[in-house]
């Protein structure tokens, strides 16, 4: 089942979730807009949220800008593009996530 490959440009709150206004595009449908989402790290990794649908990144290890670990339970690594933006993908190649602040 291919997942979209979803944008949203959150505002990463450190140690508490918080609900923000976040604007996304859907490269696989073509869909974009503005909605409520919210984002909480803890220990592990870091839970987004964004029209109901929830992305858990837990980080295992992490080699510069380079991290390995799960995105929603299934192998996963994500790339720091810069302080503030990330790209997140399952090793599959099937769940996409880029987040900027």
């Amino acid at each position: 089942m291919r997942r979209s490959l979803v944008t949203a440009a959150l505002i990463l709150a450190a140690g508490a979730a918080r609900a923000e206004t976040c604007d996304y595009f859907d490269m696989v449908s073509g869909a974009s807009g503005t909605e409520d989402c919210s984002v909480a790290w803890h220990e592990a990794g870091a839970t987004f949220r964004l029209s109901g649908v929830a992305f858990e990144w837990v980080e295992h290890n992490r080699q510069g800008q380079w991290s390995t670990g799960l995105l929603n339970g299934h192998p996963a690594a994500r790339y720091e593009i810069d302080r503030t933006r990330y790209a997140y993908s399952t090793l599959d190649l099937t769940l996409f996530l880029d987040t900027s602040e």
